[in-house]
């Protein structure tokens, strides 16, 4: 389906701008992060529920965290990719130190 089948250019151009306007959006960024972290969260109880009951080892767990930190893609995945790796690490090594 291209884009003159619903009014030519305008729906390109409207899709453009609403494209532009979710980059520059403080509010979209918050919610996006705060899914984030959220999702960082419950990685983070999972995983130290498997550490701690011996079925992974941490050391397994940080150095595949730091891999993902370090990973390479697509900038907006990779970006997303090292904030989540990031959250789990640092609950991970707060939760070790508790």
């Amino acid at each position: 389906m291209s884009g003159t089948q619903y009014g030519g250019g305008r729906r390109s151009t409207q899709i453009e701008q609403f494209n532009e306007l979710l980059k520059t959006s403080d509010y979209f960024a918050d919610v996006m992060n705060t899914h984030r972290r959220a999702t960082a969260e419950v990685l983070a109880e999972f995983i130290g529920v498997m550490v701690k009951g011996g079925a992974i080892d941490a050391a397994q767990v940080m150095q595949v965290l730091h891999q993902m930190e370090n990973g390479k893609g697509s900038p907006s995945l990779g970006s997303a990719r090292r904030l989540v790796a990031g959250l789990i690490r640092d609950a991970l090594q707060k939760d070790a130190k508790a």
